[in-house]
Parts: C-alpha cells; sequence; structure tokens
C-alpha cells in the first residue's frame, strides 16, 4: 500500500516536468525495462485494466523509440547475466497468448523493427476461443525470428495453490506444449500471478534459462528465477504520462558497457 501510494506521488510529480526533461532522465538510464502487456485491442470501454487499445499502443512505440533501444529478451538475460548493459533499453513481453497480440499489435512491432515475446498459457490456447492464439497464429510465429515465446503456466494458476509436484509438471509439461507445437526451443517461463513458491525457486532453472515475475520489488529483480517488469495498464493514452509512469517506475540497474 505504502509502497503504491509513494509510485503515485513520484507519477504527479514528474508529471509536471517538461516532456523533454522526462525523455532526458530516461536516456540517462543505464539499464533495462521489460514491460509487460497483455491484450491490445481497437477499444477498451470497460477500462479493463489489462487491455491497452491500439491507439495508445501505438503512441507508446512511439515514445520508446524516442527514448532508448528495444532490445530482445534473450539479449535482456544476457544483460542480466553479466550484469552489465548499453544504454537505456526496452523488452516487450505479452502475458496469456491472447489472439491480438499476433493480430493487432505485431503489425506495430514490425514496422518499427522491435522484438517481442509471448507469455502463453496451454489452457486458453486449448479452449479454443476466439480471444486466444490458435493453430494459425503459431504457424506464423514459427516464420518470426524477432518473436520469443515463453511458457505462461498449463492451468494459468499460481505457484502457490499448486503441490511441490505440480509446481515441476507445471514448468515440464508447459515447456514440452510449446515445443512441440512450434518446434522451438522455450527458454522462458512467466509465473502466474507473478506468484512463486521456494519450490519453484528450487526448480525453475532446471528447465528454463530464466523466469520472469509481473513486478518489480527493488530487490530480486535481477535474479535469473524471477526477473522483474514492468506492468504497463490501461490508461497511459498519450507520450507524456506513458513515458513518466516508467520514470517512476523501478528498472533493472546495470552498469554501463563502456
Amino acid at each position: 500500500m505504502l509502497k503504491s501510494l509513494r509510485q503515485k506521488i513520484k507519477f504527479l510529480f514528474f508529471l509536471l516536468l517538461p516532456l523533454w526533461l522526462i525523455i532526458f532522465l530516461l536516456r540517462k538510464r543505464k539499464g533495462i525495462h521489460i514491460l509487460m502487456y497483455h491484450s491490445v485491442r481497437a477499444r477498451n470501454e470497460n477500462r479493463f485494466p489489462y487491455i491497452v487499445t491500439e491507439k495508445h499502443f501505438k503512441i507508446q512505440l512511439a515514445a520508446l523509440e524516442k527514448t532508448g533501444s528495444c532490445i530482445s529478451i534473450e539479449d535482456a538475460v544476457g544483460s542480466i547475466r553479466k550484469r552489465s548493459s548499453g544504454d537505456c533499453s526496452f523488452v516487450i513481453s505479452f502475458d496469456d497468448g491472447y489472439a491480438d497480440n499476433i493480430d493487432t499489435a505485431a503489425k506495430h512491432l514490425e514496422e518499427k523493427s522491435f522484438p517481442f515475446t509471448i507469455f502463453i498459457t496451454r489452457s486458453f490456447t486449448d479452449s479454443g476461443m476466439n480471444s486466444f492464439l490458435a493453430a494459425r497464429h503459431f504457424n506464423h510465429i514459427k516464420k518470426r525470428k524477432d518473436i520469443t515465446l515463453g511458457a505462461h503456466s498449463l492451468l494459468h494458476v499460481n505457484h502457490n495453490f499448486l503441490s511441490k509436484k505440480e509446481i515441476k509438471k507445471d514448468f515440464q509439461e508447459s515447456k514440452t506444449f510449446l515445443s512441440e507445437i512450434t518446434s522451438k526451443d522455450i527458454k522462458y517461463y512467466a509465473y502466474t500471478g507473478g506468484g512463486y513458491t521456494d519450490e519453484s525457486l528450487n526448480h525453475v532453472l532446471d528447465f528454463y534459462e530464466a523466469a520472469f515475475k509481473d513486478r518489480m520489488d527493488g530487490k530480486t529483480d535481477t535474479d535469473l528465477r524471477r526477473i522483474g517488469r514492468i506492468n504497463i495498464p490501461h490508461g497511459l493514452n498519450s507520450e507524456k504520462r506513458f513515458l513518466t509512469y516508467l520514470l517512476s517506475q523501478a528498472y533493472i540497474r546495470l552498469r554501463s558497457n563502456e
């Protein structure tokens, strides 16, 4: 609660700054911002917190272009391992495996040559619902070198509600499922609801090269078993609001390569 209040105060304070200064302060950062999106749609009338409209998404990508470089999740993990980075950089990731990640978001990312990652939940894909990725999407993904796939659990259940045996099954079968339908090596995992246990941390690197949570805590964000990400909510409807939001968030601080 206190942390959330502090972030809101920081956001409101930074919002008073001119846009050029916000961009300057972000560009001065040495490190990585791993952004976590969910769905990108034409409209969001109900203001669902995990839906970013296509219009706002395009504004956000243009803002990122002015502020730093967009890198792949592989490059980000490599920098975290080395504890060093170039200038301010961003990683774009999506959770759950919504169809609009390909149908809507991908074309705008491709226009800017921005690589991105989709963390997929098997039960959503298996559901047959139009909202989620289907066979035609996976056929498209297979042809794209700029798209990385990661696992996001079998049933979208927080690990805090699973037994030790179920956690290992979740890691193994999520990876196997995606490997079989894409013929790709699945190297990354994102925890459902950001939830993990000691058992999760003890075994995740037996199956994956790195795993990601849904928040920044300022303490364990460079731990390869639970790398921190910045959630991107709805409502960041202008370049200034979006960049101010990023400036108010913690990020993965790394020393410069220079």
